[in-house]
């Protein structure tokens, strides 16, 4: 298993404890967040209106848009899984 695979698995198991309960990844519907299928090929995120990438996502997760609680502790290590499973979708 390679590191991107590993990356994209740690990913899968935080969304999964941490985001789905407001978030799908398997549509683009609004569970209480916006669906997330193919976020990374989109422009820009679904409510702030900010650009879709690393950054932008790490922004989201520091420094929340509008209803969103603030993930201000994650690690750099969690975004980048995070990130490398979001992109996957």
């Amino acid at each position: 298993m390679g590191p991107y695979t590993k990356s994209v698995i740690a990913g899968a198991t935080f969304f999964e404890k941490k985001c789905s309960f407001c978030h799908v990844t398997d549509s683009i519907d609004t569970k209480v967040g916006p669906g997330l299928e193919g976020l990374f090929d989109r422009e820009k995120m679904p409510v702030s209106g900010w650009p879709v990438s690393a950054e932008g996502l790490r922004r989201q997760l520091k420094s929340p848009y509008n209803q969103m609680p603030s993930f201000e502790n994650l690690t750099e290590e969690k975004i980048e899984s995070l990130t490398s499973y979001l992109r996957s979708l």
